[in-house]
């Protein structure tokens, strides 16, 4: 290992470079995708001869273990398994640091709700009394998820029997009407999921939107030359 990253510090060294970085995504402890290029301070993006290339990925291998639980070390939200390596060269120094970005998921919780008080909204409240009274209960709740510009009610339930039921097309619509009116774009980009209640005195929204974000983590592997295995 030590005489291959020797050879590649010198290959740099002839192009004159001092710094160069590579960019890998991964998955799990393995390399899921790299190009073979190197991004260089002098020579801007260079293709690795093919014997250089396994050497990166050799040494990635090496250290594989170590990239990957400091990558998601102290990470107790949902993420994703997919992430992406950062190695920096330090050819002066015959240097070479992995560092990584995630991305964690998370959600934040919002709602709201329209009572029929005084005869607001009349015309949802007889829409909404027949559509209870036609399955026999006081209320009824309708689960649904958006995500990729794309979003869809999903199941029905008779609240009080927990049964699945029928969603009537006006009360389909109402529910539509209400999550473009008040959370737009609920169906787009990271999307959101929640639940609408029916009940005879109001419609009811607990609504989550699905939250996305890369964050740099806690690797931070340098590996002088000296450190390398023969």
């Amino acid at each position: 290992m030590k005489n291959k990253i020797e050879a590649f510090f010198k290959y740099l060294s002839a192009l004159k470079t001092t710094s160069a970085t590579i960019y890998l995504q991964c998955d799990w402890k393995s390399i899921d995708y790299w190009d073979g290029n190197i991004e260089t301070d002098n020579r801007g993006d260079i293709n690795l001869p093919q014997n250089f290339e396994s050497y990166i990925i050799d040494l990635f291998d090496e250290y594989s273990e170590t990239i990957y639980s400091d990558s998601f070390y102290g990470i107790d939200s949902d993420h994703s398994e997919s992430y992406n390596t950062i190695v920096e060269i330090n050819v002066p120094k015959k240097r070479i640091t992995f560092r990584s970005d995630i991305t964690v998921y998370d959600s934040e919780s919002t709602g709201t709700g329209y009572e029929f008080e005084d005869g607001d909204h009349k015309e949802w409240q007889d829409k909404v009394n027949e559509y209870l009274d036609s399955n026999n209960t006081n209320s009824i709740r309708i689960e649904y998820n958006g995500s990729g510009d794309s979003g869809e009610l999903d199941n029905s339930y008779n609240n009080e029997t927990n049964q699945i039921i029928d969603l009537d097309g006006e009360i389909e619509d109402i529910c539509y009407d209400l999550l473009n009116g008040d959370f737009s774009g609920w169906e787009i980009n990271e999307g959101s999921s929640g639940e609408v209640l029916i009940q005879r005195d109001g419609i009811y929204i607990d609504h989550n939107w699905n939250t996305e974000e890369n964050i740099t983590s806690d690797l931070d592997l340098i590996l002088d030359i000296s450190d390398l295995p023969e």
